[in-house]
């Protein structure tokens, strides 16, 4: 057991799966947080076992054992799994300024927190900076030359962020009709598949009259604010849950990024000295994880465009030249 405990407060999101939620509660015991709070979904009432699951997972929260300030917010009903955790997100930001966030599938390896803690500190006031992701599901090599980088993807499984940037959080879309109109996502992603991919998406989710997910709301609320994500050179978080029965998102043949192994960042972490996205490992996440073309290739061929139009412009310029 550490000497020290952890003063950055966590919240911890439960439903109905105890076996996971106890394997997230071993992995806090290791750092032993003094301030927690545990957002739990209700019960589905067509889901006959729910109602004791739901009990069960309750009870594990009974197992923590350090000194800890423990806060809880449990639903009687179910909210599903967007209400639930965005409502969730929102009240704890009603009480603290600064949070690391993990779900009941989401194990940690302990030097998480202190990565998290760390770079919440140092980026508290940059508002370049929506979120700390203890994700790295880069499945294949990618340079990263510092302890973590920037990205414009939002990774959840395991997550720290500010007050100041939950409050853009906007769960059903507002602006994405205005938004739409302009064009922002050419900017933000090029012209072609992949702003064509997520105007497709982003209409699709903002049509869902019954949203059971929150992370792309995020996702599009830091794109609003043109912010990025930091995402560590390592894998810190492995989501455990896809291969659990109880789970609303189960899957038989789970992702390649299910049950990712951990390691251990090393420390004093070493800091980008630009602030820029990482297009490598966009490009990465583009591809493994949503499964579309190469960021790189649309700015490649962006920037040969513009220099195509500048040689133009050039032979114009020298050819008006010639004559004179």
């Amino acid at each position: 057991m550490p000497s020290e405990s952890m003063d950055t407060p966590v919240l911890l999101i439960i439903f109905n799966r105890p076996e996971t939620t106890r394997q997230v509660v071993n992995a806090l015991r290791d750092i032993r947080p003094t301030k927690m709070f545990v957002v739990a979904d209700g019960p589905r009432t067509d889901f006959g076992v729910d109602a004791e699951r739901c009990r069960l997972t309750r009870d594990v929260i009974n197992e923590i054992d350090w000194d800890c300030v423990i806060t809880k917010n449990y639903s009687e009903s179910n909210l599903g799994c967007g209400l639930c955790p965005s409502r969730g997100i929102s009240w704890v930001f009603e009480q603290v300024e600064q949070c690391i966030i993990l779900e009941d599938d989401c194990v940690p390896h302990p030097s998480f927190f202190r990565f998290c803690t760390e770079l919440l500190a140092k980026y508290r006031l940059d508002t370049r900076i929506m979120m700390i992701s203890g994700n790295h599901h880069l499945l294949r090599p990618v340079s990263i030359e510092d302890s973590y980088c920037f990205s414009r993807l939002t990774q959840t499984w395991g997550w720290a962020t500010w007050k100041r940037a939950w409050d853009y959080y906007d769960y059903d879309m507002f602006l994405w009709p205005e938004l739409k109109t302009t064009r922002w996502l050419e900017r933000l992603w090029g012209k072609g598949k992949i702003s064509r991919y997520w105007e497709g998406l982003y209409d699709l989710f903002y049509a869902d009259q019954n949203k059971d997910y929150w992370d792309f709301q995020w996702m599009l609320s830091c794109w609003t604010q043109n912010a990025l994500t930091i995402i560590p050179d390592r894998n810190l978080v492995s989501n455990v849950g896809f291969d659990s029965a109880g789970g609303t998102h189960f899957l038989a043949d789970p992702p390649p990024v299910a049950r990712l192994p951990v390691a251990e960042m090393s420390f004093p972490l070493q800091h980008p000295r630009l602030v820029l996205q990482n297009i490598a490992a966009d490009d990465q996440l583009l591809r493994d994880v949503y499964n579309q073309i190469p960021l790189g290739k649309q700015l490649v061929g962006k920037a040969c465009r513009i220099i195509r139009r500048m040689g133009r412009r050039l032979d114009m310029t020298l050819s008006g030249r010639a004559r004179t």
